[in-house]
């Protein structure tokens, strides 16, 4: 038993138990963190990614800027939520309500549309969900997911 399968046993609860659609979230959400300089290469325009575990973000940005630290390489991250079982809600029942925490499940696919990097050791990256393609098959490889056409935030046009 691998701990990928729990993440994935856990994940598909979430996604499917009837409790939880009361916590859908689509829209905009934010996440700040601290990484190294290396961990950013694979990090640009284009670039399709899939997240494999719980991403904790905000929808405020005050929010997310706490958890960038102005002693290292500090990343803000814009997140377009598009699908209803890609995010949780959870801010209601969250222990710190004021966080305003939305749950990114995880092997949600994300496409990268910008990315801006200043002279403070902060760089900026926006992704944008991908559609979910049109299939009744459990698993899809990747590269059948349709190519999103992401704008940065201030363009971002949400056909939820």
């Amino acid at each position: 038993y691998l701990a990928q399968d729990g993440v994935m046993a856990i994940t598909s609860i979430l996604l499917h138990h009837p409790k939880f659609e009361a916590y859908i979230y689509t829209g905009v959400c934010y996440r700040g963190m601290r990484v190294k300089a290396s961990e950013l290469a694979p990090y640009y325009v284009g670039q399709q990614i899939v997240n494999t575990t719980f991403l904790s973000t905000s929808k405020t940005t005050k929010v997310a800027e706490i958890f960038c630290g102005p002693d290292e390489m500090s990343v803000f991250s814009t997140y377009v939520i598009r699908n209803k079982h890609t995010a949780l809600d959870i801010s209601e029942i969250s222990e710190v309500r004021d966080e305003e925490e939305v749950l990114i499940l995880p092997f949600a696919a994300f496409i990268i549309t910008a990315v801006e990097k200043t002279d403070n050791m902060e760089t900026k990256i926006w992704l944008e969900e991908c559609e979910l393609p049109e299939t009744n098959s459990i698993s899809v490889p990747l590269s059948v997911f349709k190519q999103c056409e992401g704008k940065p935030e201030n363009n971002i046009d949400l056909k939820v």
